[in-house]
């Protein structure tokens, strides 16, 4: 879906573009339970093809950097 939508504006499709639209994507659904559902992908499912890893690493760079973003939030407060 976000590939299409990057198809549609005109832009190239790459990991350029890709990657800060999941990022605000997974932060705008505050989906619950994201890293276990990871885990738990990563750990459960065979026989991934090449794209599925990518949108697994995609999806988990996303999260890391969602974390990344809520401890500086948080050291930030402390301050």
């Amino acid at each position: 879906i976000l590939f299409e939508l990057i198809k549609k504006n005109d832009q190239t499709q790459n990991a350029d573009e890709f990657l800060p639209l999941l990022i605000y994507t997974v932060l705008k659904t505050q989906t619950s339970s994201l890293y276990s559902n990871l885990a738990f992908i990563e750990r459960f499912s065979f026989n991934k093809s090449s794209e599925v890893q990518y949108y697994l690493v995609s999806l988990n760079a996303a999260s890391e950097f969602i974390k990344n973003l809520s401890r500086e939030a948080d050291d930030n407060d402390n301050v």
